[in-house]
């Protein structure tokens, strides 16, 4: 059986080496920093492909200051398999410098995960995503944005095959920040993990010891999956100024495992004492040149191709990428340092090479971090360690209504304790985000709806205490 290979030669500075309705797989909070405390906001959503409701052209965002924001999807491309990924965009302007708190909860997670609930009903079981901004404008307008993150996406892995893949499309810091990655258990609320979790390596494992980490440039590793599956695992990446956090984003990412097959991807290195994709380079200084040749094969898939993604490919002196045949690519990397490039944390190239089976496409990922030395100065001021936003944020509850879809009268019940209530206020959104009810909750625990000339629709509404959003969801008119 041959074995898919990525070879890849380091000629600086020391060594060679190998381097029936639309239910959500997986989805992330992206934001970019606009100027004047705007930021562009983006939510990705992997979900079954169909368009019929709960199917929308608009989610409702929790800005984490007391506000909500309607994203339109400006895109949904097919990513084959019943799959798509729903891209929902905006813009939100903040009217001061502080910790904001932004959040996605929605009740449709695509049934079947094998690792939440031991499998068992998780289209029941919400999907939450947040992001933390810690806006700092008059501080000499120190900022941050998430990274290219390609965990939107699902990846595809096989059974017994080790995995390893790239959680960044285009590692960058475009606001000078460096950035960390944890690997954490997914969310169904504000601070309510999903119930009886488990790390996809602690299913079914055969193998003894079988390992799932990250690595510190975003690097995903599976050694191995030994039960065919979809497993959900929660991603944290964190950012940084001058050693301080300055913001974070919280999602989720979908590992799609097959059957074995005759033909086993694997990622195999020359000189490496462990089999792990990754290359340290620790210091280069200006004036060195580091440059390699990447090669991907694989005798046995259908087509095979290699590409080079990160932010030193914006630099490179000399980048090519090309494929010889049909079973062979080529990738070759120049980059000539100098001191503009010098900074405290390293710069993350990622070699993807992949093989194509019957149109299903497995990839094969290496990592070079290069840490440039030289001086470096970050001029945003520290910050206190981030405890959370204030506590009352933390109060999140289960919101059922019935039926739904509806025809006139919906009734509502909550998790949340009578006892844990003050003052709450149920409001109803349209599709557009204007506001078409807003009503006190006198009766808690459950109460009636009443449609009142309500056209026929999607709606959706969220439950607020003092400001906070406790619980949201969606409601259907017929």
């Amino acid at each position: 059986m041959n074995h898919p290979k990525l070879l890849l030669g380091i000629l600086f500075p020391l060594v060679s080496l190998l381097a029936s309705a639309s239910h959500i797989y997986s989805g992330f909070i992206h934001y970019q920093y606009q100027g004047n405390r705007s930021y562009l906001v983006r939510v990705n959503l992997v979900t079954t492909d169909i368009s019929s409701p709960p199917d929308s052209d608009t989610i409702m965002l929790d800005m984490g200051d007391g506000n909500t924001q309607a994203l339109l999807r400006i895109g949904a491309p097919s990513l084959g398999n019943n799959i798509k990924l729903n891209i929902y965009s905006g813009t939100y302007t903040y009217a001061a410098d502080g910790d904001y708190l932004i959040s996605f909860t929605d009740p449709n997670r695509i049934n079947g995960i094998t690792n939440i609930n031991n499998g068992q009903a998780t289209e029941n079981i919400p999907i939450h995503l947040e992001a933390l901004i810690r806006l700092r404008e008059a501080n000499g307008a120190c900022h941050t944005s998430t990274n290219n993150f390609l965990g939107s996406l699902p990846f595809n892995a096989i059974v017994a095959d080790s995995f390893s893949q790239s959680l960044i499309h285009n590692p960058s810091y475009p606001d000078t920040d460096s950035t960390s990655y944890e690997l954490v258990v997914p969310l169904q609320a504000a601070n309510s993990p999903v119930p009886a979790y488990n790390y996809p390596n602690q299913i079914n494992p055969t193998v003894p010891f079988p390992t799932l980490g990250l690595v510190s440039n975003g690097l995903l590793q599976w050694f191995s999956p030994q039960q065919a599956g979809i497993y959900a695992a929660g991603i944290k990446i964190n950012e940084y100024h001058n050693g301080s956090l300055y913001g974070y984003t919280q999602g989720e990412i979908a590992i799609i495992v097959h059957p074995s097959r005759a033909s086993s991807p694997k990622l195999e290195g020359i000189a490496l004492s462990q089999p792990l994709p990754l290359i340290f380079i620790k210091s280069v200084n200006p004036g060195d040149t580091v440059e390699f040749e990447a090669i991907y094969s694989d005798m046995d898939a259908d087509s095979v191709s290699i590409v080079l993604l990160g932010e030193p490919t914006s630099v490179a002196t000399n980048m090519v990428s090309a494929d010889s045949d049909i079973d062979t690519a080529i990738a070759y990397f120049q980059w000539i340092v100098d001191s503009t490039h010098a900074r405290p944390f390293p710069y993350i190239l990622t070699i993807k090479g992949t093989s194509y089976y019957a149109g299903e496409a497995f990839d094969h990922d290496a990592s070079v971090s290069i840490l440039v030395s030289g001086p470096y100065n970050d001029t945003c001021p520290a910050l206190q360690a981030y405890t959370g936003i204030q506590a009352l944020a933390a109060i999140s509850m289960r919101v059922h209504c019935y039926p739904n879809p509806a025809t006139d009268l919906v009734w509502f019940e909550t998790s949340l304790a009578s006892t844990a209530w003050g003052t709450a206020t149920f409001e109803l959104y349209s599709l557009a985000g204007q506001q078409i009810k807003a009503q006190p909750i006198i009766q808690k625990g459950k109460w009636v709806l009443h449609r009142d000339q309500i056209p026929a629709g999607m709606y959706f509404y969220q439950i607020l205490q003092q400001g906070s959003v406790l619980g949201r969801g969606k409601l259907i008119w017929q």
